[in-house]
């Protein structure tokens, strides 16, 4: 009996129907300046409303047109996103959504390689080994970190997110020191033994570091940074001190270059100097912004003491004009890495001695064809136009910060070190709450709050790929007009917005 299966669509309708998704994807890129950051009517609802124009039973017959889709995606979905690549989106970090990277992300789904080991794509592993050491001698990185090292046993593989690669790190962290455990304590559970084991972060740590050290089932300290929002080493070696004295095992170190909330950097030669004294613990280093800025002479400072770490991560979906997902890892010691973590049933039993199968390096089995997406960059846009698009970023945020030093209302919190400004209004903690919530309520711009130094404080990030001091200035504007409230209010909606914000906050 002949197949009923018949494809949604076959070569040539695909051709036709790529063409309109391509000239759909320029579209809305060229056009972002035109519509709002997010819909003013989606952040009125406050509710998950998609489900007014979605069926939410599932189509037994696919009979809808290709461009019905597109066009119930242009009219309900596309509104209900936040534009992370628009003009006016300072919020969190950059995203990079270059054109080089998307069509390295379209090859990868046409190939279809799921990478998991060698042999499962040959190609797949080799090139991301070679774009790992690309990417860290981009970087500067220090060369233990690279595959191409004679005689080294470093290497690099890419995760999904900086989260990955602390989760993946303080559980080879773990192992390493459950090892050395079980040969001091040969009869002890080990169970046991893990509630031994500390770890220490900084209280501005990303919060991927406390959640890594949660799923590993491990104790973790937070320390508090000094007043530039730096862990030190005299901070470190204290709290080491008070453990070792408990009869706790320090395993694991995470250290950060450019911090979420203020693109603060630890200390890492201190920190690391402490660590090289105590040689069980791991020093991780999570650069997953700032890293990027590695790339640039004059920030290459901020990777001073790198030499110490066992591990560092950064992401190229950030700061690096790379389409998500792409997050750097580079260890020291790659066996020392997947060591304790390796698990080889019989149908993964095909592996090549001395060969990379990168399965070991991650907590998922199947892998993407991710590293055409730094192929693609590296040889399309390359070193020197990263990093002159990083030097504008930077540009932009000290223009910036002169600008919101020039009023008396407002100050700035910390440090402007790369593309990130910190600010608040001068007075209460409600003051600036309330201005970040009208902000976001307008819909015009949108940006991102903190805590700095138990402060409520509003985060200004250059996000936007082709920013300028346009750019800046209109949002700096914006940003003024709202803070003086029912006065700038410029319609009824706008004005009832900052109404119901107040009396929200104030209930």
């Amino acid at each position: 009996m002949l197949s009923q299966y018949k494809p949604g669509m076959d070569g040539e309708e695909f051709k036709l129907r790529a063409k309109e998704v391509i000239d759909y994807m320029v579209h809305y890129r060229d056009t972002a300046f035109k519509r709002p950051v997010i819909a003013l009517n989606i952040l009125k609802s406050k509710v998950a409303d998609l489900k007014k124009f979605i069926p939410l039973t599932v189509p037994t017959h696919g009979q809808d047109s290709f461009k019905d889709v597109l066009k119930d995606l242009d009219e309900f979905i596309v509104p209900r996103l936040l534009a992370w690549d628009h003009p006016h989106f300072f919020g969190y970090f950059p995203a990079g959504n270059t054109y080089p990277t998307i069509l390295a992300d379209m090859l990868s789904d046409i190939y279809n390689n799921i990478g998991f080991s060698w042999s499962s794509g040959p190609a797949l592993t080799e090139l991301e080994m070679i774009m790992m050491d690309w990417w860290g001698q981009a970087l500067h990185l220090p060369r233990h970190f690279l595959f191409q090292t004679h005689g080294g046993v470093g290497g690099g593989v890419i995760q999904c997110s900086a989260s990955d690669a602390v989760f993946m790190t303080i559980v080879s962290a773990r192992q390493r020191a459950l090892e050395f455990l079980k040969r001091k304590y040969p009869g002890k559970n080990e169970f046991d033994l893990v509630t031994k084991l500390v770890g220490y972060i900084s209280r501005e740590a990303h919060s991927c570091q406390q959640k890594g050290a949660n799923l590993a089932s491990c104790r973790i300290r937070v320390l508090t940074p000094n007043k530039m929002n730096k862990m030190t080493g005299e901070t470190l070696e204290r709290a080491i001190k008070e453990d070792l004295h408990n009869g706790l095992v320090p395993f694991f170190v995470g250290a950060t270059v450019g911090t979420t909330g203020t693109t603060a950097y630890d200390n890492l030669w201190e920190i690391g100097a402490v660590c090289k004294r105590n040689p069980l613990i791991w020093l991780h280093v999570d650069a997953a912004y700032a890293g990027s800025a590695f790339v640039c002479e004059e920030f290459q400072h901020l990777c001073g003491g790198l030499d110490y770490a066992d591990s560092v991560n950064v992401n190229a979906n950030k700061w690096m004009l790379v389409c998500y997902d792409c997050s750097g890892h580079w260890v020291r010691d790659r066996y020392m890495y997947t060591h304790g973590i390796v698990i080889t049933p019989v149908y993964l039993s095909n592996e090549i001695p001395g060969i990379i199968d990168y399965r070991h390096w991650k907590v998922q089995l199947s892998r993407r064809f991710r590293s055409l997406k730094l192929y693609f960059l590296f040889r399309v846009i390359g070193v020197k136009m990263i990093q002159e698009y990083i030097r504008n970023h930077v540009r932009l945020a000290k223009y910036f910060e002169d600008l919101i030093l020039t009023d008396k209302r407002f100050t700035v919190t910390s440090e402007v070190h790369l593309g990130l400004v910190c600010t608040r209004l001068v007075g209460d903690d409600i003051l600036t709450e309330h201005l970040v919530a009208f902000v976001n309520a307008l819909g015009k711009i949108h940006v991102t709050p903190t805590r700095d130094k138990g402060q409520y404080v509003m985060r200004l990030c250059i996000t936007y790929e082709f920013a300028t001091k346009e750019h800046v200035l209109w949002r700096w504007t914006h940003i003024q007009e709202c803070d003086r409230g029912y006065k700038f209010a410029k319609t009824v909606t706008e004005l009832a917005a900052f109404k119901k914000i107040v009396l929200y906050k104030e209930k």
